[in-house]
């Protein structure tokens, strides 16, 4: 079993025989995407929510980010 040195999220790397989706590996990208301190220039860079209650720029990107990664087409693809 190899172990990252040091993770975002909290879980673990091991070797598996089991079945896999294709978007196993969006945890993998969602992480080095954390790694590289993009959700913090996001959120200094975008607006806050005027309301104080909507979604932050974050919570739109990232997962587009991820859809388009992953073999997504269109906004539709998030919609599932």
């Amino acid at each position: 079993m190899t172990k990252m040195a040091r993770t975002v999220f909290p879980f673990k790397l091991a070797a598996t025989e089991e079945p896999m989706t294709a978007q196993a590996g969006l945890v993998l990208r969602g992480e080095f995407i954390r790694g590289l301190g993009f959700h913090r220039w996001l959120e200094q860079e975008m607006p806050k929510p005027d309301s104080k209650r909507g979604y932050t720029a974050v919570q739109h990107v990232l997962p587009f980010i991820l859809m388009l990664t992953g073999g997504g087409r269109s906004l539709e693809d998030l919609m599932c």
